[in-house]
């Protein structure tokens, strides 16, 4: 999703500033091994966030710990939260229900949805 933001969503743009917490390892290890695997997510969101920054969570059952504790962080800093799968803690959420262990179609709708709708609050104009 945060290719989405610095790419080309659905039409050229600026690029927004987006960062997926899933994809350094190094800090994923070492705070896993710290601090434990529930904190991965929330002590990026501490350390990185700041006020009025958008945080999309994304949950397939809704109870991630590491997920919750990242929200609940971003929700202590000033992010706008959203996300899917957390209805409870983030300010807008779609869920998308289905038996466990079955692919969830609508996610990838919902989230170039949500994008989209975070890229056209952010001004987006055409650029390359």
């Amino acid at each position: 999703i945060a290719g989405e933001f610095i790419s080309r969503l659905m039409f050229d743009h600026a690029p927004l500033p987006a960062l997926a917490l899933t994809v350094d390892g190094s800090v994923i290890t070492a705070t896993g091994n710290d601090y434990g695997y529930d904190y991965v997510f929330e002590r990026q969101v501490r350390g990185l966030g700041r006020a009025g920054d958008v945080f999309l969570a994304i949950s397939t059952s809704g109870r991630s710990p590491n997920v919750l504790r990242a929200l609940d962080a971003a929700i202590i800093i000033g992010h706008l939260p959203a996300g899917r799968g957390v209805p409870e803690v983030a300010d807008a959420a779609r869920a998308a229900p289905a038996p466990p262990g079955s692919p969830r179609p609508v996610g990838g709708l919902s989230l170039r949805t949500k994008c989209t709708s975070i890229g056209g609050a952010s001004s987006m104009r055409s650029s390359r």
